[in-house]
């Protein structure tokens, strides 16, 4: 077991060296199972780690910010958004509708106040 995490622990280090464009798929699957489990603590660390990992898209699991929203968890759901989570992009997604209704009215409040925000930098020019 030793071994693996050695052999983790190198691999995150070749990916900050190299600067690659990917987390690697270890870190992202610690990062799902976190997310679904609602771990939060796990989930925050490999964040902040692998930022990257708020915008993460895949054919066969929900957004991040949609995880951390059907737990109700708005404080990863808050970090999630501040690292680059789309709250347009997971009112559009199917798993939207399975959501708790507290988590749907969260993001479309933010949806609601960043698109005021966007508003304004326009009416400016």
């Amino acid at each position: 077991m030793k071994d693996n995490a050695k052999e983790e622990t190198i691999k995150v280090k070749q990916y900050a060296i190299q600067g690659e464009n990917k987390p690697p798929f270890q870190a992202i699957e610690r990062f799902l199972q976190a997310l679904t489990n609602n771990h939060c603590i796990k989930a925050r660390a490999i964040l902040n780690s692998f930022p990257e990992l708020a915008t993460l898209r895949g054919n066969f699991f929900p957004l991040p910010l949609l995880i951390a929203a059907s737990h109700g968890n708005t404080q990863l759901m808050n970090e999630l958004l501040e690292k680059g989570a789309c709250p347009h992009l997971a009112s559009n997604q199917p798993f939207f509708i399975k959501l708790p209704e507290k988590s749907k009215k969260y993001i479309h409040m933010i949806c609601s106040f960043r698109k005021g925000i966007l508003d304004k930098i326009q009416g400016l020019h």
